[in-house]
């Protein structure tokens, strides 16, 4: 049987997240997995294990955090660093920070950024979101743009 190979495109992240993912990855393997091991072991010491919850309890716990810890690994073999402006034919690209208004509401400053880092409620926006695709297509001020929730008119200020 012939084997398949899986190529992963590049994740960009911006460095606060990669240090986010980092320091988690850190506390999984210095204090979450260690912990878990002690708590294998004394279940182990107890004996019994078919009828032992905690020993039940923690090898579930080892299982969740070794594949969490997997997958934090896949995300930086994976990721690439933006810098702000990268490769942009567009004015606004990966890392951009700009003023936006909505249907005429007060500016709003917002972050375009990947959609593993994406976070609206707190300014940032997915390059591929409707709006972010429609801000770094922008060749004006305003533009409108279809939503999931509706149409809306946005003003880059």
């Amino acid at each position: 049987m012939k084997r398949r190979s899986v190529i992963l495109q590049p994740l960009f992240l911006s460095d606060e997240k990669i240090l986010e993912i980092k320091c988690e990855l850190e506390y999984i393997e210095m204090t979450l997995l260690p912990e878990i091991r002690k708590r294998l072991k004394d279940a182990y010491d107890d004996g019994d294990l078919p009828e032992n919850n905690p020993w039940i309890t923690a090898n579930n716990d080892l299982q969740e955090a070794t594949k969490r810890k997997n997958e934090l690994r896949q995300l930086l073999v994976r990721t690439k660093l933006y810098q702000k402006g990268e490769a942009a034919k567009s004015k606004y690209s990966l890392g951009s920070t700009l003023h936006v208004s909505i249907n005429s509401s007060a500016p709003k400053s917002i972050t375009l950024v990947s959609s593993e880092e994406a976070d609206p409620t707190i300014g940032k926006i997915s390059i591929d979101s409707p709006i972010g695709k429609a801000i770094r297509n922008s060749t004006s001020k305003t533009c409108e743009i279809e939503t999931p929730g509706g149409k809306i008119r946005l003003t880059l200020t």
